[in-house]
C-alpha cells in the first residue's frame, strides 16, 4: 500500500493579510514557520521516502523541514498550485464582498464548483491536483509521499475521492487548517480517503482560505 500524506501549507502572508493568494508566491508568516515546523516534528518518527510540494513558495517552506529532517529534496510541481483567481488575486474577502454583495453570497455557497472570474473553476483545479497526486501515488509504489499543498485543491481533491457530488461538495467537506495533514491510501487503482485535516499537534490552527 503506498501511502500519502498530504499538508496544507502553514499561515502565509496572505492568510494573515485576509488576502486572496491563487497563484500569487506570498511566503509564510513566522507564525506559518512555526506551523509548519510543529508538523515537521510530529512527524518526525514517520517513515517518509518522497517529499514533493506545489512550486509556491508557502508550500515549498512547509515541505522543507520534513525533507531536512531526512536528507531528502523537495520536489516541486505547479500542478500542485492552489486555484488561479484571476482577477481575485491581491484582494481582500473583505473587498471581494463590496464589490458585490450577492456574487460573494453565491460564492460561499457554492465554493466548489465555483469559477473564479479570470481564473479557474474550483473543482476543475482540484482535478487538475488530483491527477498529479495519482501520478506521484502511482510512481511510488509502496512508498509513503508528503505531499505540501493549498486549502482550495486538499478540499476539493478529498471530495473527489470521497466520492461526494459536486452539488453537495462546498456544504459538507471544510477547508483543512494550515499545517494540517491529510492521510490517503492508494492501492494501485485508486486513492483512498483515511483521515482528514490533523491538527491536534499545533499550539495555533488557524483556517484560512485560497
Amino acid at each position: 500500500m503506498t501511502k500519502l500524506i498530504i499538508v496544507r501549507h502553514g499561515e502565509s502572508e496572505a492568510n494573515e493579510l485576509g488576502v486572496i493568494a491563487g497563484w500569487t508566491d506570498y511566503k509564510l508568516t513566522a507564525l506559518g514557520l512555526e506551523q509548519a515546523m510543529q508538523t515537521a516534528d510530529y512527524l518526525a518518527n514517520e517513515k517518509i521516502d518522497v517529499v514533493c510540494s506545489s512550486d509556491l513558495c508557502r508550500a515549498f517552506e512547509t515541505a522543507k523541514p520534513h525533507a531536512e529532517k531526512r536528507g531528502l529534496t523537495v520536489n516541486a510541481y505547479p500542478e500542485l498550485r492552489e486555484t488561479y483567481c484571476g482577477e481575485w488575486e491581491g484582494i481582500t474577502f473583505a473587498e471581494l464582498n463590496g464589490r458585490d454583495p450577492a456574487e460573494y453570497e453565491h460564492f460561499k455557497k457554492t465554493q466548489l464548483v465555483y469559477t473564479i472570474p479570470g481564473g479557474e473553476n474550483i473543482w476543475e483545479s482540484g482535478e487538475r491536483f488530483y491527477q498529479k497526486v495519482f501520478e506521484i501515488a502511482r510512481e511510488n509504489d509502496g512508498k509513503t509521499v508528503l505531499i505540501a499543498a493549498h486549502g482550495a485543491v486538499i478540499r476539493t481533491f478529498w471530495a473527489i475521492i470521497s466520492g461526494t457530488p459536486k452539488e453537495e461538495a462546498t456544504a459538507k467537506h471544510d477547508y483543512a487548517s494550515n499545517a494540517s495533514y491529510s492521510i490517503v491510501h492508494f492501492d494501485g487503482e485508486k486513492l483512498i480517503p483515511v483521515e482528514y485535516s490533523h491538527d491536534s499537534h499545533l499550539t495555533i490552527a488557524t483556517h484560512l482560505h485560497l
